[in-house]
């Protein structure tokens, strides 16, 4: 029984850990193939300190095309691992619910909502001046070409972290527990593997939601679109210039109009899913 216990443990843990080896090595060898590609100066690969920062940037540069690499390897076994856990699985989770359009829009209307407001309340409260690491991370993620970082942020990563977050891992706790344990847990391991803090809570809050959306309608399909919108939405506002936002009132009535669309949504969808 001991040994059941850690096996079902280890398959939890083990697809997003498969995730990051394959985006570690991927990562790793894309950036000493475009180190050959752009041979930088013999005073560059002599100066340990110029030699970091140089690859650094050419990291930075390519970050977008290379998780897009990493995750388009991935999703394959993601989605094999995933449908076999969908044939054991099916008599008991039940089958997928009838989506309308309008419950689609509400889901896409609900994951672009709570990007803004959660992005705004995590803002607010401080958080990024306390805690080092997001600064890099944001400008790895929004440092590059704007369709790579379409094609990377709003499709690949949706499609890949569902599989692995809410199709594996959310489903295997399931198989455990009750549906708020599972949303609760499936969440702050998705928060955790961001390893850092502010993104950490940020994929928490939003883990919440994407396994509750899950749950409600029993398809993969509905966090993949509430992630894809929250993405989408994400990358526009971060290259926009939104004028509006330098002053406080329009940063407060962001905030507003995001949190009280959210509430809504939320609403919405549990009355009719």
């Amino acid at each position: 029984m001991k040994e059941n216990r850690i096996l079902q443990i280890w398959r939890i843990l083990y697809p997003p850990l498969l995730y990051f080896v394959i985006s570690y090595v991927v990562q790793l060898v894309g950036i000493l193939l475009l180190m050959q590609i752009h041979q930088g100066s013999a005073e560059i690969l002599q100066d340990p300190q110029a030699f970091q920062e140089y690859v650094i940037r050419i990291y930075n540069e390519n970050a977008m095309l290379l998780t897009m690499i990493a995750a388009l390897l991935t999703i394959p076994i993601c989605f094999f691992l995933y449908q076999k856990d969908r044939k054991r699985q099916k008599k008991e989770f039940g089958i997928r619910k009838q989506i309308s359009m309008l419950q689609w829009f509400l889901i896409a209307l609900l994951g672009m909502a709570a990007s803004i407001s959660l992005n705004d309340w995590i803002a607010l409260s401080g958080i990024v001046l306390i805690f080092d690491g997001f600064e890099q991370v944001a400008e790895a993620l929004y440092g590059g070409n704007l369709w790579i970082e379409i094609l990377a942020i709003a499709i690949a990563a949706p499609l890949v972290e569902e599989l692995l977050f809410r199709g594996l891992v959310y489903q295997r706790i399931r198989e455990l527990a009750n549906a708020r344990a599972a949303m609760i847990l499936s969440a702050l391991y998705f928060g955790v593997y961001h390893m850092n803090v502010v993104q950490g809570i940020y994929a928490f809050l939003l883990g919440i939601l994407l396994a509750w959306v899950c749950e409600k309608y029993q398809t993969l399909w509905a966090p993949i679109l509430f992630h894809a919108a929250a993405n989408f939405l994400s990358v526009i506002f971060t290259e926009g210039n939104f004028s509006y936002r330098i002053s406080v009132v329009g940063v407060l009535l962001e905030i507003i109009i995001s949190t009280g669309l959210m509430i809504y949504t939320i609403v919405r969808i549990h009355r009719t899913a």
